[in-house]
């Protein structure tokens, strides 16, 4: 699926063009980031509780069981997801002075938009409106315009530069020009 573009290449027009294909079996950092944010919301939960019901043990129950279930889920979703998409999460990239689009690969565009057609079946058919609202919700095109930008990182484990909230993923041996441009262009970002 990469095509022309496996590396970083500048081109005509003066916009730097790349495709990353991701393998999903192998780099499981999609899969922690969510159950973060699960863990997070089971913590924020189990807060609550405590506050409401000033019964620590039904805090600690809640917060403990949620995060179980919500992990199991993730987990189980995670890799129905990546058995769907072919084990790959393949993404165009796009970038110039002004900003960077992270465009999935149009093959799997079609894929997404099933599964997001499907998602919102299922929610709608069992009654669950943040299903639906999920499927609702899926994007498969990002953009961050670089004078917007609040805040950078690099995850070099990941192949990663982290773009608020985009990531841009790069070839190994082209993370530093990637990461080195982008940085040059977000003059009030944060770097971490």
């Amino acid at each position: 699926m990469a095509g022309d573009f496996e590396r970083v290449t500048l081109c005509s027009d003066g916009k730097y063009r790349w495709v990353y294909e991701k393998d999903l079996y192998h780099d499981l950092s999609v899969l922690f980031l969510v159950i973060k944010i699960f863990g997070a919301i089971s913590v924020f939960m189990g807060f609550f509780i405590l506050i409401l019901d000033r019964d620590v043990k039904a805090a600690l129950f809640l917060t403990g069981t949620m995060f179980v279930v919500m992990a199991v889920l993730s987990f189980l979703g995670y890799f129905v997801y990546a058995l769907m998409m072919g084990g790959s999460y393949c993404v165009t990239f796009t970038m110039d002075e002004r900003g960077v689009e992270h465009a999935q690969h149009a093959k799997q565009v079609e894929k997404t938009t099933a599964i997001s057609r499907l998602t919102v079946l299922a929610g709608a058919l069992s009654g669950n409106p943040t299903a639906a609202g999920i499927g609702l919700e899926v994007r498969t095109r990002m953009y961050s315009e670089f004078r917007r930008v609040r805040y950078l990182s690099l995850d070099r484990r990941h192949n990663t530069v982290h773009v608020d909230g985009n990531e841009v993923y790069a070839p190994a041996e082209d993370l530093d020009i990637v990461w080195e441009f982008i940085r040059a262009h977000c003059s009030r970002a944060e770097c971490r």
